[in-house]
């Protein structure tokens, strides 16, 4: 975006030196097309917002990145927090059975006494 405005100033520089104020009736001292001021005050604002919309534009793609970036991560995240859900889930079970099979123990030696 520098590059791009670094240029037009430039090239308006290298244009500003051949320019000379020209008067109706007046002989121009080169050939060209000329143009009325308020024709170039609109097309200097035409500009400018053309500008304003490549920088929103570059703002917006940013911005997407970002969050294709942050959703990526935490579809990370989610898929750990599942595997050790998991696994968290299958211990609790196996601790049950063992718990269960213990006091199933327990309670049939206290049945033979």
């Amino acid at each position: 975006m520098k590059l791009v405005l670094i240029f037009i100033l430039i090239a308006s520089s290298v244009f500003a030196q051949d320019a000379a104020v020209l008067n109706e009736g007046d002989i121009a001292p080169f050939s060209g097309i000329l143009v009325k001021q308020e024709r170039l005050e609109t097309l200097v604002k035409a500009e400018k917002s053309n500008i304003v919309l490549r920088d929103l534009r570059a703002t917006q793609d940013e911005l997407i990145e970002y969050h294709k970036d942050t959703s990526r991560l935490y579809r990370k995240r989610l898929a750990e927090a599942k595997w050790d859900g998991f696994w968290s889930n299958t211990g609790y079970f196996v601790l049950g059975i063992v718990l269960t099979s213990v006091a199933f123990k327990v309670n049939s030696k206290i049945g033979e006494m």
